[in-house]
């Protein structure tokens, strides 16, 4: 079959398949399956190839072999060699205290295997042979010698912080708010995300502890991002201040509507405006007819003379023909 093509090379049957199998393994854990922040990769186990062969160094440089190459936890054929590893990526081998294969299988003879032995259909392994056999020890509880890994992880995770950015609008007006966003890039990946903030200029612009920017004057500023993990790692986010637009939307007078010859009557202007309170200049006053009252700048009226009522108005109606039909 084509699957159990030997290139004769040593490596035996399939070695193609195998090494597909060692990429698409790299490939997988290339995408963070876990979804953990822990850097640290140790694959263990039965890789089906021997230290040297080309799935062992298709793994490579991404993960390296913890064991010494001339190690070995598997008899086959009166040859020894190591189809079971230990393999690591930068930072957890960084991390490795000791490594050993525990000899407790492929040194022992094949008759203390736990299993009945057949061979051909042949039964080589006596029931008698079984019971006289057995002893209650971990030597050959398989054909293969377990790897053990002694790790040193004294401390906690390395966060290595690369920079910070800080998106938002650069432009503002008087009043105005916007949340600005940082972004903290790290290894691993999002590992301390935390920042504090600043301003150099408080009377343009303010920013909260969460990064919500007020806009307080006109003029520049700059907002600052600053890494917890690393002060040393800041990003900006300059902003311009212009003064906002204000529109009125009316004014409304209180204070009465009448006023006796020679008395007077304080009248209050009130301004509506968006946004609301940004018109500071107040309101002008003026009469339409001197004659009967006047008004200070500050809306206080003063009668000068009586109104004279006036008669209401008559309207007469004059009915229309309606319109001829040809």
């Amino acid at each position: 079959m084509a699957w159990r093509h030997d290139a004769l090379d040593g490596q035996g049957q399939s070695n193609g398949t195998r090494v597909r199998a060692s990429l698409d393994l790299k490939a997988w854990l290339a995408t963070n399956p876990t979804g953990t922040t822990d850097p640290d990769y140790l694959l263990m186990g039965d890789f089906n190839a021997y230290a040297k062969e080309d799935p062992m160094t298709t793994l490579e440089p991404t993960y390296t072999n913890l064991s010494s190459l001339t190690s070995y936890s598997y008899v086959f054929d009166g040859f020894w060699g190591s189809l079971d590893h230990a393999v690591g990526n930068a930072s957890l081998s960084a991390q490795v205290a000791g490594i050993q294969k525990w000899h407790i299988n492929a040194d022992e003879p094949t008759a203390l295997d736990y299993n009945i032995q057949i061979d051909n259909g042949t039964v080589i392994k006596t029931p008698a042979q079984q019971t006289s056999l057995y002893n209650a020890d971990p030597f050959r509880s398989s054909d293969h010698d377990a790897v053990i890994v002694g790790l040193n992880l004294g401390g906690s995770v390395s966060c290595v912080i690369s920079s910070v950015t800080v998106s938002g609008n650069a432009a503002m007006t008087v009043g105005g708010t916007q949340t600005a966003t940082p972004t903290v890039n790290s290894t691993p990946a999002n590992c301390n995300n935390a920042v504090t903030w600043a301003s150099d200029n408080t009377g343009v612009a303010t920013v909260s502890g969460s990064g919500l920017v007020t806009a307080q004057g006109v003029g520049s500023a700059t907002i600052t991002a600053t890494s917890v993990a690393d002060n040393t790692k800041s990003g900006t986010l300059n902003i311009t201040v212009s003064a906002a637009t204000c529109v009125v939307n009316g004014v409304s007078v209180s204070g009465g509507s009448s006023v006796t010859v020679g008395g007077t009557l304080n009248l209050t202007g009130t301004v509506t405006s968006t946004p609301s309170g940004c018109d500071t200049a107040g309101v002008t006053w003026s009469s339409s007819d001197t004659t009967k009252a006047t008004v200070s700048a500050i809306g206080v009226v003063t009668g000068v003379a009586a109104a004279v009522p006036r008669s209401p108005p008559r309207a007469s109606l004059t009915p229309r023909r309606p319109a001829r039909r040809t």
